[in-house]
């Protein structure tokens, strides 16, 4: 017994010495790793050399090592297919062979098929008949995680080129001062490795040291455009390739470019949202109320119910309250219809036909919507007529859109245009930026007006309240004080049916006189505090402060 002991001790203590000579061996650094940090036309990055990503430990593969490269051999064997795979590893820039990935693919099957085991092995606990079925989903499982993982490595290639193309404007503008400022082309793209990171980079930092190490610079990009997968990247080097053996300028093409990139990186945007229109509208909550009652097909429920209908009122919350309650001061704003006409008012009639003209001119190349939109923020109503539209009914049949080409058919057919002044109200501030912007329409079409903040002009531009809320009483009353024909009408002012009409008549006979020419009709807006309570604005912009109370309470 003590002969047999020794011997197994000797046999262990031999195990155990060459486990540790294997592991000294295995622990020396290897070669790149000491002779790559003194080169110095490599990057930081290329200097400092790191394991392989997914492969295992050296203790691990001088053990496994052999089975899993005849396991590798075998995939191979069987896909086929190493080019493709040798070209996505470097589309992807991954420190691979095409053998060490297919070892990654092994590794990945046997995940898989340990997991299917595993679940093959709690299944089997409960029925042992399952062997065979259980052995066939272990292979599957392996031969997905094969495949897995080289559809992983496609995704890594498109993943990567994404960022490369992101990357490219900002690289190609650097590039494109650089070489703007009188640097050269290798001496541009030496600043822009060393002051960039990204995927792009680390593919120009190897054409800079394939440069360094004597290859050609067409050469290095022409390697650099073969390689590459995308299209536009292949482009890029082409043009640094022809630029540096040519001669050509090279600053104008890579400023083309970058343009170029973020052009089409905008119409791939507009697309993707098109094609997910519906998936952008997901988080959107639409709440579509009716006119203040849930039934509102009310007829159809007094005939279905024997005359019995059924609502619920729906009413808008009390906003100011509700700002309040989130700790933020809240104002109510009410606002009346257009209760007030602005427009031109000229001095005299119409002097001849020229005259005439030129006052048409003036019309149709005022652009009433811009003023409106963007000087008053939207607090009016382009005008076409003196009275507005809720008054008389029948605005909507005078235009009130700018026309530049009948504008500048009107004025050239007057050979000498006079130089007409337009006065406004020094103290309205509204009214001295409107009539700069009536200058700056009618200087479009050909027309000089002068603006100024006298009385003596030959245009004036004037801001009427409408004094009533009858159409009659107040296109009397604005003509009045406009300084117009009074307007005549016909028919009886009491019977509604000839109103609009007689009306419509005497406001067409007022304004063919081009004496003036309507603007805005501009509204009154008030805020309100949380606490008055029953407000009310009549549509001519009168307060009825007998309606009005406070409530207490509330500050």
């Amino acid at each position: 017994m003590s002969g047999w002991g020794m011997l197994l001790g000797a046999l262990a203590g031999g195990g155990v010495l060459l486990v540790l000579a294997r592991l000294r061996a295995i622990r020396r650094p290897r070669l790149a790793a000491r002779v790559l940090p003194y080169l110095r036309d490599l990057t930081t990055d290329a200097r400092t050399p790191e394991p392989a990503v997914g492969m295992l430990p050296p203790v691990v593969a001088g053990v496994f090592g052999p089975p899993l490269r005849a396991a590798a051999d075998a995939v191979e064997r069987v896909l086929g297919g190493s080019a493709s795979v040798r070209r996505r590893l470097e589309r992807a820039a991954l420190p691979r062979t095409v053998h060490e990935f297919r070892v990654e693919q092994v590794l990945w099957g046997l995940a898989c098929f340990a997991l299917a085991a595993g679940y093959g092995l709690l299944r089997s606990l409960r029925d042992p008949g399952n062997a065979l079925a259980a052995l066939v989903v272990c292979l599957v499982a392996f031969v997905f995680g094969v495949l897995a993982r080289d559809s992983w490595l496609t995704s890594q290639v498109k993943d990567r080129e994404r960022r490369i193309v992101a990357e490219f404007p900002a690289v190609a503008e650097m590039l494109a001062l650089a070489v703007a400022a009188g640097e050269s082309p290798i001496a541009a793209l030496d600043r822009v490795v060393r002051r960039s990171r990204g995927e792009l980079s680390v593919d120009l930092a190897r054409v800079l040291a394939a440069v360094r190490t004597g290859e050609p610079v067409a050469a290095a990009f022409d390697a650099l455009a073969a390689r590459t997968g995308l299209p536009l990247v292949a482009r890029f080097a082409s043009g640094i390739a022809v630029a540096v053996e040519r001669g050509t300028p090279l600053a104008d093409v890579l400023h083309a470019q970058a343009a170029d990139v973020r052009e089409a990186g905008r119409r791939e945007l507009i697309e993707v949202a098109a094609r997910k229109e519906v998936l952008m509208m997901v988080p959107i909550v639409f709440l579509v109320l009716n006119d203040n009652r849930y039934g509102a097909i009310k007829y159809l429920q007094e005939e279905m119910f024997a005359g019995r209908w059924g609502e619920t009122e729906l009413a808008n919350p009390d906003f100011p309250a509700l700002a309040r309650a989130f700790g933020l001061e809240g104002r109510r704003v009410e606002s009346a219809p257009p209760s007030e006409w602005m427009g031109l008012v000229f001095s005299r009639d119409i002097q001849s036909a020229e005259d005439g003209k030129l006052r048409e001119a003036l019309a149709l190349c005022i652009d009433r919507d811009s003023m409106n939109n963007v000087l008053l923020q939207g607090g009016g109503e382009p005008a076409g007529t003196l009275l507005p539209g809720w008054m008389s009914g029948y605005a909507f049949l005078f235009p009130t859109a700018i026309d530049p080409q009948r504008a500048r058919q009107a004025r050239d057919q007057v050979q000498q245009a006079p130089v007409w002044t337009l006065g406004y109200d020094a103290s309205d501030p509204l009214a001295r930026v409107i009539a700069e912007r009536i200058a700056l329409n009618a200087r479009d079409a050909g027309m000089t007006l002068h603006t100024t903040a006298t009385a003596a002009a030959d245009i004036r531009l004037v801001r009427v309240p409408l004094p009533s809320l009858d159409a009659w009483v107040a296109l009397s009353e604005l003509a009045r004080s406009l300084g117009l024909p009074q307007p005549e009408f016909d028919g009886d002012p009491l019977q509604p049916s000839a109103s609009a009409s007689t009306a419509y008549a005497a406001e067409s006979a007022l304004l063919q006189s081009q004496r003036v020419v309507p603007l805005l009709h501009l509204r009154s807006a008030v805020a309100l505090g949380a606490n008055v309570m029953g407000w009310r604005e009549d549509p001519d912009g009168s307060w009825r402060l007998q309606d009005v109370w406070l409530e207490t309470g509330k500050p």
